[in-house]
């Protein structure tokens, strides 16, 4: 059966129990979002390397992009998916950058975007698929967007865009490579 969780906006997520996992997951609809606000109290150390990880399963592809744990609102970093196309997406010195792969629906993949201030990597379930050489500082998000969506990118009025029809396990951030 599903449970429920609620964010800092009173969003109600649900968790559903997945088999393959043995564990409990949210499960994410075009319009759903975990919103986490917190992030902001530590962007100052957020300027010259991040990564960021999720274990995740996506339920359909929609037309557009979608994403399921990023922040991306005229800077920052995120997963994005075009179709089957994966991306850690990062923001430059103002210039958005691509790692890429493809992945199929309804398969779990632990993914790993990484920088460290002069390489971009993107590896999925332990193999390095893309590696970007680009150097300079991150930009952050915009004042307001300054927060992670999970299941969803921040947008410019303070709520989600982009949605993504998926499971996510993990959503980690850590302010290293």
């Amino acid at each position: 059966g599903s449970h429920y969780i609620w964010d800092e906006d009173n969003n109600q997520i649900e968790v559903v129990y997945d088999e393959k996992l043995n564990r409990y997951v949210g499960n994410f609809d075009v319009g759903d979002a975990y919103v986490y606000r917190g992030i902001e109290d530590y962007y100052d150390y957020l300027n010259s390397s991040i990564t960021i990880e999720s274990l995740v399963n996506v339920k359909q592809f929609v037309s557009g992009d979608a994403n399921f744990f990023s922040n991306l609102q005229a800077g920052g970093y995120g997963f994005e998916l075009s179709d089957s196309t994966l991306s850690f997406v990062l923001n430059i010195s103002g210039t958005y950058y691509y790692a890429k792969t493809t992945i199929k629906v309804d398969t779990w993949y632990h993914i790993v975007g990484t920088y460290d201030g002069s390489t971009m990597k993107l590896v999925v379930n332990g193999e390095v698929k893309d590696t970007v050489a680009v150097s300079g500082k991150i930009q952050l998000a915009s004042e307001g967007t300054r927060f992670i969506g999970v299941g969803a990118d921040s947008c410019f009025d303070g709520t989600v865009e982009h949605g993504c029809p998926s499971k996510v396990a993990d959503a980690k951030l850590y302010f290293r490579s």
